[in-house]
């Protein structure tokens, strides 16, 4: 997450493109390509660029894939995007309309949102008389106004933004959100892949609990460095403190989660091998019940009174009874 220059925040390497010199069919209808390409750049500048040729690049395998699917014509579905997302080497969650709202408060200015709507005449400009559409929202401002790339503005073509109040999108009607899984500890050399694959899950599915979206946006905004530059082992303390919060929230989900699934193996052992279980947490030495019926079998008389010692009952009493 980087900050804007006025105290709001936007994803690092945002930057719109447009969709205007990448027909499809010859038809300007390149906006979802546009929108999956502005997300791919933020996530990753060196591998996709920002260019309209890289959209073109996107237009062609929608096309071919049209080709050979039932991928409709000048229709762009958030599973057609998914798909996408998907040659380039990524996954995305969608979220549709129910749960927006929520999905765009803990990630606008985190990850770059993909975000289908169906009334984009509420934008106005050149979507005045645009139906579906598909733009990317990079961050929000300090007034809660949303900094967008729409690839059907002529600001896109100079890779500017524009601006969409809450209300906007509301009116806009929104049908889908998708959200690129990747974690900004996938960066981390050798086991940030893994480290990914464990915690978007996790992330994704605490974002539909309620009371957690905060914690979700919490742990994504702590992370002040999303690509770590370390030039020497000096600066590893520092990143580390700096994503403290996320940090230990990753620990106590995934620490929590651990442990449900110890609770859920014992109680299988239990009750597939009783026996088992019964020979794993018995003690065999230190008072544990195998001692107390050793003690029992060996005291004096081995009787009653015997039994009695070991249970702490004093001999002379017990032979008084």
């Amino acid at each position: 997450m980087a900050a804007t220059a006025t105290g709001g925040r936007i994803v690092p390497n945002a930057q719109a493109i447009t969709e205007w010199y990448s027909k499809i069919d010859g038809t300007i209808e390149a906006c979802g390509q546009a929108s999956v390409a502005m997300a791919l750049h933020a996530l990753n500048p060196k591998k996709f660029p920002a260019t309209a040729a890289f959209v073109t690049q996107l237009a062609t395998e929608t096309t071919n894939a049209r080709q050979t699917t039932d991928w409709p014509h000048a229709s762009t579905s958030a599973r057609n995007l998914q798909w996408l997302f998907k040659q380039q080497g990524y996954s995305a969650t969608i979220h549709y309309a129910g749960d927006w709202g929520t999905t765009i408060k803990a990630f606008s200015g985190v990850k770059p949102l993909c975000v289908g709507v169906s009334n984009a005449t509420a934008f106005g400009g050149h979507d005045a008389h645009v139906n579906g559409h598909w733009i990317c929202i990079f961050g929000v401002d300090p007034r809660g106004v949303f900094i967008v790339g729409d690839p059907n503005t002529s600001e896109a073509t100079s890779g500017a933004f524009v601006f969409y109040t809450p209300a906007q999108l509301q009116a806009a009607e929104i049908f889908a959100v998708l959200v690129p899984n990747q974690d900004p500890l996938a960066s981390i050399p050798l086991i940030g892949g893994p480290l990914d694959s464990l915690i978007s899950p996790v992330n994704q599915t605490l974002l539909h609990v309620n009371g957690f979206s905060d914690i979700v946006g919490a742990i994504a905004a702590d992370e002040r460095i999303s690509q770590p530059s370390l030039s020497s082992l000096l600066d590893l303390p520092g990143w580390i403190f700096s994503n403290m919060r996320a940090w230990l929230i990753r620990a106590i989900v995934i620490g929590v989660g651990l442990l449900l699934i110890l609770a859920v193996l014992i109680q299988t052992i239990k009750q597939v091998d009783p026996e088992f279980w019964q020979t794993i947490s018995t003690p065999a030495s230190g008072g544990g019940p195998q001692l107390a019926q050793a003690l029992s079998s060996a005291a004096p008389g081995a009787g009653a009174a015997g039994a009695a010692g070991s249970a702490g009952i004093p001999l002379e009493l017990a032979a008084l009874a």
